[in-house]
């Protein structure tokens, strides 16, 4: 029984470090994705007063 109930817990932890993993990859990926948003609406801003500074 006592083997059962350690190979358990290890099995949680890899599962929970498994688990720490995805979650920081994927707020890496947000982080990304949101620096590009930014970008690019801050050319589409530029653009636009561009457009409205010409004659």
């Amino acid at each position: 029984m006592k083997t059962f109930a350690a190979s358990l817990s290890a099995g949680m932890v890899t599962t929970i470090q498994f688990i720490l993993a995805i979650m920081q990859k994927i707020s890496e990926i947000s982080k990304k994705i949101n620096k590009f948003l930014i970008t690019t609406n801050i050319r589409k801003t530029a653009n636009t007063a561009i457009h409205i500074n010409l004659p």
